[in-house]
């Protein structure tokens, strides 16, 4: 798929680890990358104040089944 228009926020799931950063595009558009891991293996959500672009990293605490 080819993104036509620059997105204000761009998430990427399934990444080994959590991470972030607000790049600058060709026009001078700014954008918040967000690096999302792997739910099932981190138990970490991300929360994404769209106003302030703060980004919070929340833990549930997953119990990892018994083998």
């Amino acid at each position: 798929m080819l993104v036509r228009d620059c997105p204000h926020v761009y998430f990427a799931g399934c990444q080994d680890k959590f991470g972030k950063r607000v790049i600058e595009g060709p026009a001078g558009q700014k954008v918040l990358l967000i690096s999302v891991p792997r739910f099932r293996e981190s138990g970490l959500l991300v929360l994404v104040d769209v106003e302030s672009w703060e980004v919070e990293l929340v833990d549930i605490g997953l119990v990892q089944p018994r083998p």
